[in-house]
């Protein structure tokens, strides 16, 4: 399964829950989002869509992150209060997003 959209064009990284948890972890919140993502027992395929050199190497960091959710407590209780805090329902997301300015 390709995700092609993990953050939300940049809106899962304002989430509250998101913010705390990375600066719990000591890592930026796009590189806890890809790695929340990667960790799913489907196995994804994960599209950054990164468009600097900085943005890349954020981005990476979430595989180092994988290793600390799949292998510890910590990540596990982590991993659990980010999917249990930031779910949204699918109806009103793609409203959200259908109202949303492309350039």
């Amino acid at each position: 399964i390709i995700i092609k959209e993990a953050m939300a064009n940049g809106r899962v990284l304002l989430h509250p829950a998101l913010t705390a948890a990375a600066a719990e972890l000591g890592i930026e919140p796009d590189a806890l989002a890809l790695a929340v993502v990667m960790v799913q027992k489907f196995r994804p395929v994960v599209l950054s869509g990164v468009v600097t050199v900085a943005q890349l190497e954020s981005n990476l960091q979430a595989n180092q992150v994988v290793a600390k959710l799949r292998g510890t407590e910590e990540g596990a209780a982590i991993m659990e209060r980010l999917l249990r805090e930031m779910r949204v329902d699918s109806d009103a997301y793609w409203k959200e997003r259908s109202g949303l300015q492309w350039n």
